[in-house]
Parts: C-alpha cells; sequence; structure tokens
C-alpha cells in the first residue's frame, strides 16, 4: 500500500508540475502578443509622424509662398525693400500616394495695382482664406 501511495504523491506532483507549465506558457503567450502589438503600433506612430513631417514641410513651403505674395502685393511702403529680395520657391509635388489635404484655392489676378497702403491691405484682406486664418502651432 505504501508503494501505491507513494506513486499517487508523485502523480500529483506531476500534475502540478504540468498546471505550472501551462500558466507560464499561457503568460509567455501574452507577453509575446502584447509586445507583437507594441511593435505595430510603434511602427503606425511612426509612419503617422514622418507624414505629418512631409505635411508640416509642404504646409510650410506654402506659408513662405504666401508671406511673399503678400509681400509683393503690399509693395515696398515699410518693409525697406526685403521683399524683392525674398525668392519665391515652387511648393514641390508631393510623392505619389500622398494626396494633398487641402488644395489651393485659385487666386484672381489683381485688376490694377495701387501704391496706397490702405488700397494694399484692402487686397490682402480680399486673398483666400489660407492668409486670413490663424496660423497653428505645428509644435503643439
Amino acid at each position: 500500500m505504501r508503494i501505491a501511495s507513494e506513486e499517487f504523491a508523485e502523480i500529483g506532483l506531476q500534475r502540478k508540475r504540468v498546471t505550472v507549465a501551462r500558466s507560464l506558457l499561457k503568460e509567455a503567450r501574452s507577453q509575446a502578443q502584447s509586445a507583437k502589438v507594441r511593435r505595430k503600433l510603434a511602427k503606425l506612430l511612426a509612419r503617422r509622424a514622418i507624414e505629418a513631417a512631409k505635411q508640416a514641410k509642404v504646409n510650410l513651403a506654402e506659408a513662405q509662398n504666401d508671406l511673399a505674395r503678400a509681400e509683393a502685393l503690399v509693395g515696398s511702403n515699410g518693409d525697406n525693400g526685403h521683399a524683392a529680395k525674398r525668392k519665391t520657391a515652387k511648393s514641390k509635388t508631393p510623392p505619389r500616394g500622398i494626396s494633398k489635404l487641402s488644395p489651393k484655392q485659385p487666386v484672381a489676378p489683381a485688376k490694377r495695382k495701387t501704391a496706397s497702403p490702405v488700397a494694399a491691405i484692402a487686397a490682402l484682406m480680399s486673398m483666400p482664406e489660407a492668409l486670413s486664418s490663424p496660423i497653428s502651432d505645428p509644435a503643439a
């Protein structure tokens, strides 16, 4: 009888070992799955950051072009000739696969040029909303 009870005790210990091994396997699988999810999320966030940086670059070029046009409209009234020195850079076309988020609206050509500051300010106010909209802080 004593041998049978020792065998039962051994079987009980082996069952506990199997139970512990199963729980460790389950925990390891869970950790592996969460690591996989974290990697995918990190990759997604990196891709979004790259796209945001590209879009910010395009927005900067458009803002610089708008500034140069506005300074050209104002003329040399109080800008000490800075508008004439600034070159307007052509905005590069975005690579394939990246669509523009906000297409530029066409600007009607000016009918006549005036030298008065009041007329220049009125011309600036009539420009598309790209100049009249508040500038968002890219660092925020």
